[in-house]
């Protein structure tokens, strides 16, 4: 595995990744040893960056938004769909529906989605009320199960769903 520079296969160099600053060069002999600490700072390094993500993200969607707002009131009217057609509580419920059908088989994050979805912080118990929202209002229209937890890695639903949702939805 090289990192940073070229190096020859299956050896681990200190310097760069894109902005990413890889660890010092004993990350090589920690990995080795079976030391965790290596892992852990490469999965803190990801969060972090996953973060920046985020927030980036959300500043591209509100820019399209402006750009090309025919867009977003095409999205919106998908949700304000699912909204009345499965008479749910929230909006925010029916967000996620359109969300959770846009990326089918990835799990996605509690966090990521609060961003997504909660309007003006986010927040993941907020979110947690609109999951137990839209499965409750799924559950109603016949459609039992279909949106997942993986324990760790988030909510999702599986693509073979999709056309059964999409039936009952309108």
């Amino acid at each position: 595995m090289t990192l940073g520079t070229s190096s020859p296969p299956g050896s681990i160099v200190p310097g760069k990744i894109g902005e990413m600053q890889i660890p010092p060069s004993d990350l090589e002999a920690s990995l080795v040893q079976g030391d965790r600490s290596a892992i852990n700072y490469l999965v803190a390094l990801a969060e972090e960056h996953l973060k920046n993500a985020r927030v980036i993200r959300s500043i591209a969607v509100e820019l399209l938004n402006r750009i090309e707002p025919e867009q977003a009131r095409r999205e919106r009217l998908q949700a304000d769909t699912a909204y009345n057609n499965l008479d749910m509580r929230f909006r925010r419920s029916a967000r996620l529906l359109v969300e959770l059908l846009e990326t089918p088989d990835l799990p996605r994050k509690d966090e990521e989605l609060a961003d997504l979805i909660c309007v003006r912080k986010p927040s993941v118990p907020a979110l947690r009320v609109y999951v137990h929202d839209l499965r409750t209002s799924l559950s109603r229209a016949g459609l039992e199960g279909v949106v997942k937890c993986r324990r760790g890695q988030g909510y999702f639903i599986q693509s073979e769903d999709i056309e059964r949702i999409l039936d009952r939805v309108g």
